[in-house]
């Protein structure tokens, strides 16, 4: 038997227990004088749900056994002592007879109100599974509601992340459909390009570049986007055009974007500009290989240009001048002067040599009052003779610095390459040796001086008198 049967049962057995009384004083009619007295025994725990008279010895009686729940029971007749005295004839038997078929009658009653009970409860049953299935599936569906929404504002939240950082990033970017039209740009692009959203949207974006940069001189045109469907990417340095004219340094990177198909969507370009950063590199780049007070190169871009310049020669067969020139007792203006003053007379001594010397060739500092001048492509020894006559004959000429007019004098170290020397650290080495030979002699001659370390042999020398 199962559960459910079980329980529809016990459900029967109370529904009975409760109208016991109903059920017998309907069988017996409620007669004023009742002829038979009802007992309802349960076997299981031998109490009775209905008892009107204890158990006696008459031998009239009669006992009906049947299954409720499970549970054995038993309906017991007696005979009262009004029918014992009406009907002590020989009609008692008969009307035991009768007895005994209301009984029967009083038993099928009693199943039928069971059975009747028993469809009830299978019934309520049943619609109560339904019921619990239609509750299952509405709390399935609310679960499912619940987890789309919950997926939509995950969705949103993402979404409204994307959008401000898109619209929060420094760095320009745009988007164009597959056909390479503009349909969305940021904040930083506006700020950078000076055009506004509407002003771009589905316009062709090459108005913005005019080229990229010189290590890959391609034109940002069919042709890069032709490199685009090959490699899905593509980084340069290219020069970004304003609303206004102005041309900007910008870092360009593009990337395809591609369907499950794989198929070409989207691309999505992010430009930086490069304007601080250029200018960062060039300020570093300048403190490196520029001396700060006068901006003539220093002693690392002289040796770099020295290198360069000899490995020139050396392919074409040509010759270099290397000079060191020194100005004659400038410590003593320091000294006496301040070293402000000291500062400007590099500046103005700096002016003047520049000027005597072609773009060609390089002027340097390498330190304190020391200047350097390689004079490449010259035609022979006489023209770097001329050359360093111009020198000396423009550092002499009076400087007015404060209100005060000075007058210094130099002395000048020639060496030649290849004549004197091939190395580069040989040359500088002749070059120097010269100039303060040069320097001992102006002190004797109280002169400007310039010796050449070539002349009649070491330290042979060329002197100048001023």
């Amino acid at each position: 038997m199962s559960v459910e049967k079980e329980g529809n049962q016990v459900i029967g057995l109370v529904n009975m227990i409760i109208r016991v009384e109903e059920f017998v004083e309907d069988i017996l009619k409620q007669a004023r004088k009742p002829e038979f007295e009802i007992n309802w025994l349960d076997f299981q725990s031998g109490e009775y749900f209905y008892q009107q008279n204890a158990e006696s010895n008459s031998d009239i009686k009669h006992y009906v056994d049947f299954e409720l729940a499970g549970r054995k029971m038993q309906l017991q007749f007696y005979p009262t002592i009004n029918f014992i005295n009406t009907y002590s004839t020989s009609l008692a038997s008969l009307a035991l007879v009768c007895g005994f078929l209301i009984t029967t009658l009083f038993t099928l009653l009693f199943l039928s109100i069971t059975g009747r009970t028993y469809r009830i409860s299978t019934e309520v049953i049943l619609r109560t599974r339904e019921l619990s299935k239609a509750t299952s599936r509405a709390q399935e569906s609310e679960r499912r509601i619940r987890d789309v929404l919950k997926k939509m504002q995950l969705t949103e939240q993402q979404l409204h992340l994307s959008d401000v950082a898109f619209n929060s990033t420094s760095e320009a970017m745009m988007i164009t459909d597959a056909n390479k039209y503009i349909i969305a740009v940021n904040q930083a692009f506006i700020d950078i390009t000076g055009y506004s959203q509407e002003e771009v949207m589905y316009q062709y974006p090459d108005f913005l570049v005019t080229g990229v940069s010189l290590s890959e001189p391609i034109r940002l045109t069919h042709e890069l986007w032709d490199i685009m469907q090959q490699k899905g990417t593509w980084r340069g340095e290219v020069r970004t055009i304003t609303k206004s004219g102005d041309s900007l340094p910008s870092y360009l990177a593009i990337s395809a974007i591609y369907d499950a198909e794989q198929s070409l969507t989207n691309m999505v370009a992010v430009f930086t500009d490069m304007t601080d950063v250029k200018e960062a590199h060039a300020k570093i780049e300048r403190h490196a290989n520029f001396d700060t007070l006068t901006n003539l190169p220093n002693r690392r871009l002289f040796t770099d240009r020295l290198h360069q310049e000899i490995k020139r020669c050396e392919r074409q067969k040509e010759r270099i001048c290397l000079m060191f020139l020194d100005l004659d007792r400038f410590k003593d203006v320091n000294d006496t002067l301040g070293h402000d003053f000291g500062d400007e007379l590099l500046r103005e001594m700096a002016t003047r040599i520049s000027s005597c010397i072609r773009e060609m060739d390089t002027v340097a500092r390498l330190g304190g009052d020391e200047f350097t001048i390689i004079l490449s492509e010259f035609n022979n020894k006489a023209h770097a003779i001329t050359v360093a006559k111009s020198l000396i004959t423009e550092i002499e000429k009076p400087v007015i610095i404060k209100g005060q007019s000075i007058r210094v004098s130099t002395s000048i170290g020639m060496t030649f390459f290849p004549d004197d020397a091939e190395e580069p650290g040989l040359l500088i080495q002749n070059a120097d040796r010269a100039m303060y030979a040069a320097k001992e002699m102006g002190a004797a001659h109280s002169s400007s001086t310039m010796q050449s370390s070539s002349q009649a042999g070491w330290p042979g020398h060329l002197s100048l008198m001023s």
